[in-house]
């Protein structure tokens, strides 16, 4: 009987050790995830958040887009904390499949300093940006070329000034991949109608189309790529003198199919004197409907609005136009984010000057394919705070 009784003691007092002992590694357990969990999902959820899509992304601006002019510090980190941006709210699937929604204000200053456009470009990332713009300037050969008045071989002019001076992580060209027709737009996936400009909402995504000769590839991809994220409200308007021509028929037809619509009118400005040698118009075409931007924006109701994407070939008019287009812009109360061009020829000095005047509105080039005489660039609209 003793025997039994120490046999059955000592199997107690084993089992009375391992309970204790499992209730130890629970606790231990308990610890290292409350203590260290953030420290192993930070990393991970700061890396992913880069891969995000702008629309999974919940982005909330506070009244004020402007101010400070952002380089990065500890100062400005903490005016963002204080009231500056709002931070963004990202959801994150990790590799188990959960979802873990996380707050963070990483990229509070691409935010500011695009009027919203990148709203997932760290901090440390669009410093570099900066960076690398500021290596680019002047921008060109550095041969007093605004001070010339000669005019340039283009081709030469294109091959050695005005180089791309911005990255967009995703620009694509719409329209067909090769050949004419085609345009580099900066990340479309970022346009959509959610976003807030400053205290006014988007109502729905807007797209101008100056100059197609009734070729409406450009149209009709922009319609296919922008409609998901705009929930189908995408207005794209397309202006050219003439409606027809033998080789793609009535316009209007070719772009209605292309879910735009046409306008039979050039745009001009107010200024604009035809019989000018510099003007490159036609003078077949000088007799035709011109309308300004101010007077097509109250014809149309866009006064206030923002055009995400403006594409322009005017054949030649751009050199003298592009003040008044400006001008029209900012008193019409409209921005312009996106700005494709397409340049004749290279007239000096109004081709240096045509470069400084954009990048006095805050436009960076993103984008440029040589052809020949012409040359067609692609700039997006930033706060100039950013070339500080």
């Amino acid at each position: 009987v003793k025997v039994a009784f120490k046999k059955r003691e000592s199997s107690l007092s084993i089992a009375s050790l391992l309970i204790v002992s499992c209730l130890g590694i629970m606790l231990v357990s308990l610890m290292y995830v409350n203590f260290g969990l953030t420290e192993v999902v930070e990393e991970p959820t700061k890396a992913a958040q880069h891969q995000l899509p702008a629309q999974q992304q919940v982005l909330r601006t506070s009244s004020s887009n402007g101010g400070s002019s952002g380089t990065g510090t500890a100062t400005d980190k903490a005016e963002d904390d204080d009231a500056s941006v709002t931070p963004i709210r990202a959801a994150v699937a990790p590799n188990n499949g959960a979802t873990t929604a996380r707050t963070t204000n990483c990229c509070s200053l691409a935010q500011r300093e695009s009027n919203s456009f990148f709203t997932d470009i760290s901090d440390a990332d669009w410093t570099l940006k900066k960076q690398i713009y500021q290596s680019m300037q002047p921008n060109n050969s550095g041969k007093n070329l605004s001070k010339q008045k000669r005019k340039a071989d283009p081709s030469d002019f294109w091959n050695n000034n005005y180089e791309p001076e911005f990255t967009c992580p995703m620009q694509r060209r719409l329209g067909i991949p090769t050949g004419d027709g085609g345009k580099w737009v900066c990340d479309p996936h970022r346009i959509h109608s959610s976003t807030a400009d400053g205290n006014k909402e988007r109502e729905g995504c807007l797209v101008y189309s100056v100059g197609s000769n009734g070729n409406a590839v450009f149209e009709k991809s922009m319609h296919e790529v922008l409609s998901p994220n705009c929930n189908n409200e995408v207005e794209i308007h397309t202006f050219d003198l003439k409606g027809w021509n033998k080789r793609n028929g009535l316009f209007k037809d070719r772009v209605s199919e292309a879910g735009a619509v046409f306008h039979e009118w050039g745009l001009t400005i107010d200024e604009m004197n035809f019989e000018q040698d510099e003007y490159f118009i036609p003078k077949v075409y000088r007799t035709l409907n011109f309308k300004t931007f101010r007077q097509t924006f109250e014809e149309l109701g866009h006064t206030g609005r923002v055009i995400d994407v403006l594409k322009i070939d005017c054949e030649g008019c751009e050199w003298q136009s592009v003040q008044g287009w400006l001008r029209d812009w900012k008193a019409s109360g409209v921005v312009v984010r996106q700005l494709l061009l397409e340049l004749h020829d290279a007239p000096l000095p109004q081709a240096p000057e045509f470069f400084q005047t954009l990048k006095e509105a805050g436009y960076v080039i993103f984008h440029k394919e040589v052809t020949g005489s012409c040359a067609e660039y692609a700039f997006v609209l930033v706060d100039t705070v950013f070339f500080q």
